[in-house]
């Protein structure tokens, strides 16, 4: 796996989405998922990563090591305004994580 990747999908994406870049020619980016089957996710991808995507599955412990492959020595690290797009601001963000149930 190429760190090219990384320029296809940033970083934050690829961990809130639970994917990563594996392959691009140029107009299809193929991206290992652990739900290659969520339309939601995967429109998402391909409005950040402006591609058509081929989603693949992968195991959960496989995707974190092609994300670390992917993205080592900080690549793919996006300003949230380049990963959230136009008119989304970060006081609109909610952490999950720190949500209690």
């Amino acid at each position: 796996l190429s760190t090219d990747l990384a320029d296809s999908l940033p970083r934050a994406a690829a961990e809130q989405l639970q994917c990563c870049p594996i392959e691009d020619n140029g107009e299809v980016l193929t991206v290992a998922m652990l739900e290659p089957g969520d339309v939601f996710s995967i429109d998402e991808i391909q409005r950040i990563s402006r591609k058509r995507i081929r989603p693949v599955a992968t195991s959960h412990a496989d995707l974190r090591q092609m994300i670390g492959r992917v993205y080592a020595g900080g690549a793919g690290s996006a300003g949230e305004a380049e990963l959230l797009g136009d008119g989304i601001s970060k006081s609109n963000l909610v952490n999950l994580g720190a949500l209690n149930p």
